[in-house]
């Protein structure tokens, strides 16, 4: 099935390369999430210091955003995890040996209890409420709302008042409700 969705989407290969170098670029030039909780951050690894840590000062800081919070892969909405490092078995723990961890997005009125949301052409599974408290307990991981229900931009353009306040406050509220940490500052 993998070659088959590789000729479906041929640029699903280069965008997993792309995911690839923008973690190690992230690993190489930003320091640790300890920094930003007051810690010492551990600094850039050269050839000379590359066994120690280095203490550096705190900063810059990148979020890694991960869009719809996409768990897994699909084929025509069935999981197919060939070749695919999943978000919550093989990305996560990655990041959290690096000292990093990952901010989420969830559209709240398509996020289920347990069952994960197909989207994107069929193609992908995003993560269920249970999925998304795993990753914040034990990853460390924050989520911040896109939308309650990714709505497009003609349909966001009609919004009422109260119907954007819904659509992007509401959301937030959502996700506090559910107990995971952040839900503010982005969307």
């Amino acid at each position: 099935m993998t070659a088959k969705r590789d000729r479906k989407h041929p640029g699903r290969r280069r965008a997993c390369l792309l995911g690839a170098v923008t973690v190690a670029a992230a690993v190489a030039l930003v320091p640790t999430t300890r920094a930003a909780a007051g810690g010492p951050a551990l600094g850039l690894r050269t050839g000379a210091d590359s066994a120690s840590n280095v203490a550096t000062a705190p900063g810059p800081f990148v979020t890694l955003l991960f869009s719809r919070t996409e768990i897994s892969a699909a084929d025509n909405c069935i999981e197919d995890d060939t070749n695919i490092a999943r978000l919550d078995t093989t990305v996560a723990p990655y990041l959290q040996s690096l000292g990093m961890a990952g901010t989420g997005t969830l559209v709240t009125k398509r996020t289920q209890d347990t069952t994960r949301h197909c989207t994107h052409y069929n193609d992908d599974l995003t993560a269920s409420w249970a999925d998304a408290t795993n990753l914040a307990q034990n990853y460390g991981w924050s989520f911040v709302s896109h939308t309650a229900t990714y709505p497009s931009l003609a349909k966001i353009e009609s919004l009422t008042p109260t119907q954007a306040m819904a659509e992007t406050c509401g959301s937030k509220a959502t996700i506090k409700a559910h107990g995971l940490p952040g839900a503010a500052g982005m969307i």
